[in-house]
């Protein structure tokens, strides 16, 4: 098999976890940190990614690279119509796994984008939904010079017990799935396919092929050769896919898009409910279990929810299905909850972090549902705006004046010199606060 050289966007727990088990098959990583000190904590754990499996085996994953993106900004100097010269092949991303939270992906893509192209596949494993279609209209506008894309869910439950040290609690599998026009399965997707040029000669298959294996194609071959676009997919598709299946430990399973589709959706439906409640009262699961109040503040989203997903399943070409119901979605919330009783949601972690949440790729994307469709979404809405109240009251507390466990108080000089401030300084008093 060929080694491929894989680079990641997010070290979280389930990024971690597919980069120490590549890196264990001798791929090439490349981790893309966020900064110099992320970096320098990678350097004292020795490159490495220690994991614990669930048998309580102990392997380490070593020799791993990696880049710092802090001083990648390009700000408004992007422009997703302009096309990228040939990068050099030391810059090139043949194969990127995306495991950030949804709203970093844009600005970390857009600092990438002139490094990928069509002979680049990658990975979507994200919480939420709408980060694809986000990608695709906001930046890869170009069909032909679009990098593939793969979305994918995971059911394996691993958690993070420090810097790129995680251990695996139960074992689950990856869903993956293309979701564009796919030349190794032959499935349709939304993709259209742009007319020949007239004047578009031939190119012979040695130069094809020593196109693909030495650097990036030029824009201009694609444009002018659209012959071979198939090709460069194929081949870019074939060998991440292929790299990452023959790994056990990764449980790879290739299915329909329609059918992850599927899979997305069902999750969704449950975030809707967990990730918003846990967070805005600070509980862990258990915590909506056995709890009336609660059961009818979860009825409430489970019923917007399910007349949304009669319509929407609808539009996507969806095969009819009870999962949609308001009694099967509660069903599978508390499912989650009594399987997972003491988790703590990845969207409370992010406030407690003071960063953004993925409650606009949760409960956002359901009102943004409802507002194509017409459907009134109240509850979605209220969900959305007391996540993102909590988020203002945790991350700046000296401003709102409250007080807060973990939360350090100011000294009555702190106080007194507050009253000489006005509300934007006394803001900036505060660490940077991420808003949305």
């Amino acid at each position: 098999m060929r080694l491929q050289h894989f680079h990641f966007l997010g070290v979280n727990t389930i990024g971690s976890f597919i980069a120490h088990h590549l890196r264990r098959a001798e791929h090439k990583i490349t981790l893309l940190l966020r900064d110099t000190a992320e970096q320098a904590i990678l350097k004292r754990r020795g490159y490495s990614i220690k994991l614990e499996d669930d048998e309580g085996i102990i392997n380490v994953a070593s020799m791993l690279n990696s880049e710092s993106m802090e001083n990648l900004e390009m700000g408004d100097a992007i422009n997703p119509k302009f096309l990228r010269g040939p990068q050099s092949i030391e810059s090139q991303i043949r194969s990127l796994i995306v495991t950030i939270t949804p709203y970093k992906v844009g600005r970390n893509i857009e600092r990438l984008f002139y490094r990928m192209g069509p002979e680049t596949t990658i990975v979507l494993l994200t919480n939420g939904m709408g980060v694809y279609e986000e990608l695709v209209k906001g930046f890869f506008v170009d069909e032909i010079t679009r990098p593939n894309f793969l979305l994918a869910r995971t059911t394996h439950e691993v958690y993070q017990r420090g810097s790129f040290d995680i251990k695996l609690v139960k074992k689950g599998e990856i869903y993956f799935a293309s979701p564009d026009n796919n030349p190794l399965t032959n499935q349709q997707g939304n993709r259209t396919r742009a007319s020949t040029s007239s004047t578009a000669t031939s190119l012979s298959p040695d130069i094809i092929e020593e196109m693909l294996r030495t650097s990036f194609v030029d824009p201009s071959y694609i444009k002018a050769h659209p012959e071979i676009i198939d090709r460069i997919r194929a081949r870019s598709m074939e060998s991440t896919i292929r790299a990452l299946s023959v790994i056990p430990e990764l449980q790879i399973e290739y299915v329909s898009y329609q059918e992850l589709q599927e899979i997305l959706l069902e999750k969704q439906m449950v975030d809707c409910v967990v990730q918003p409640l846990t967070t805005i009262y600070a509980i862990t699961n258990n915590g909506l279990i056995n709890n009336p109040p609660a059961n009818r503040v979860i009825d409430a989203i489970c019923m917007e929810n399910s007349i949304i997903m009669d319509r929407h399943s609808v539009e996507l070409g969806l095969r009819p299905s009870s999962r949609w119901r308001k009694r099967r979605i509660m069903e599978q919330v508390e499912q989650r909850c009594q399987k997972v009783p003491l988790h703590w949601s990845s969207m409370l972690h992010n406030i407690r972090d003071r960063g953004i949440t993925d409650v606009e790729y949760v409960n956002g994307y359901m009102v943004r549902l409802g507002v194509k469709y017409g459907i009134p979404t109240p509850v979605n809405s209220l969900m959305v705006d007391m996540v993102k109240m909590k988020h203002r009251l945790l991350a700046a507390p000296n401003v709102y004046r409250i007080k807060e466990k973990g939360i350090r108080q100011r000294t009555p000089n702190e106080f007194n010199d507050h009253k000489k401030r006005t509300p934007d300084q006394e803001m900036l008093r505060d660490p940077p606060l991420d808003e949305y």
